[in-house]
């Protein structure tokens, strides 16, 4: 029985799993951008929804202060701990 290869048939085997690998990263990017894009499909309904870019809605929401404040307050919180 003999168990040795040839450098010929060690490389023809590589080329095998090679192209095989190459396929299965392939499809599993096929993938992926497929379900991208349903997700962008999805977030631009949502978004179109109110009929205005989600950020003119928050930016014209009302007055901030509040928020600037709780933010500042979170801020000033962690460099004290740091």
């Amino acid at each position: 029985m003999n168990l040795a290869m040839t450098i010929k048939e060690m490389f023809q085997q590589g080329d095998i799993i090679n192209m095989l690998c190459v396929g299965v990263i392939f499809c599993f990017i096929i993938f992926i951008l497929s379900k991208l894009d349903r997700f962008d499909k999805a977030t631009d309904n949502n978004a179109r929804g109110s009929g205005q870019p989600v950020l003119t809605t928050a930016h014209n929401a009302g007055d901030n202060s509040e928020i600037t404040a709780a933010i500042s307050a979170a801020v000033n919180e962690y460099r004290k701990n740091k």
